[in-house]
C-alpha cells in the first residue's frame, strides 16, 4: 500500500489581526483555547437541465465562505477576548470586521525557508452567536467568521507575522 501523507489540523494555522483600527497590523494565532475552527467554502451551485438533456449540469456561481469557531473564554487570550468583545458589545458593520490569515504550514513558500508559507488573507465579519457555560464549567464563545469580499493570495512569515501579497 502506498504511503498517504495526510495533512493534520495543526498544519493549518489561522491568525487574527487584533490591532485597533488605524494601528499597525498585529497578528496572533488562533490556537490555544479554540476547540474547533472549521472552514466551509459554501459554494452556490446553479443546476440546469435543458430540454435535450437527461441530466442537469452544475456550475459554481459564487462562494459564501465562513469559518465556524468554538472556543473557551480565556482571560489572557488577546484573540479570544477580541472576538468575545465584538459579541458582548454588540459591534456591527466595520467595527465587527477583522482580517485573518490562513497559513498552510505544510506548504513552504520556497525550498530555502523555514518560516514562510503559502497563505490567504481574508477580511471577515465576526458573528459571535453564543457565550455559554454550565455551572462549574468554562464559558464558551462560539460563532462564525464570514468572508467579506475576495481573498488575497500570498505568503505569511510565521517569525515576523507579516503577510506578503502574491504578485
Amino acid at each position: 500500500m502506498a504511503k498517504v501523507n495526510k495533512v493534520q489540523r495543526y498544519e493549518i494555522a489561522t491568525y487574527l489581526n487584533i490591532a485597533e483600527e488605524g494601528q499597525a497590523e498585529t497578528y496572533a494565532v488562533m490556537g490555544t483555547g479554540f476547540k474547533t475552527l472549521d472552514e466551509s467554502p459554501n459554494p452556490n451551485v446553479e443546476k440546469e437541465a435543458f430540454i435535450n438533456d437527461k441530466v442537469a449540469s452544475a456550475s459554481v456561481d459564487n462562494y459564501e465562505p465562513s469559518f465556524a469557531f468554538d472556543s473557551y473564554l480565556i482571560k489572557d487570550s488577546d484573540v479570544i477576548l477580541n472576538l468575545y468583545k465584538i459579541g458582548r458589545n454588540q459591534l456591527t458593520g466595520i467595527d465587527a470586521e477583522r482580517d485573518i490569515i490562513v497559513v498552510d504550514l505544510w506548504d513552504k513558500a520556497s525550498a530555502d525557508t523555514t518560516t514562510e508559507f503559502k497563505a490567504r488573507k481574508i477580511r471577515v465579519s465576526v458573528e459571535v452567536s453564543d457565550h455559554s457555560g454550565e455551572g462549574a464549567k468554562p464559558v464558551s464563545v462560539k460563532g462564525n467568521l464570514n468572508q467579506v469580499g475576495d481573498l488575497t493570495q500570498g505568503t505569511f512569515n510565521t517569525a515576523t507575522k507579516s503577510f506578503t501579497e502574491a504578485e
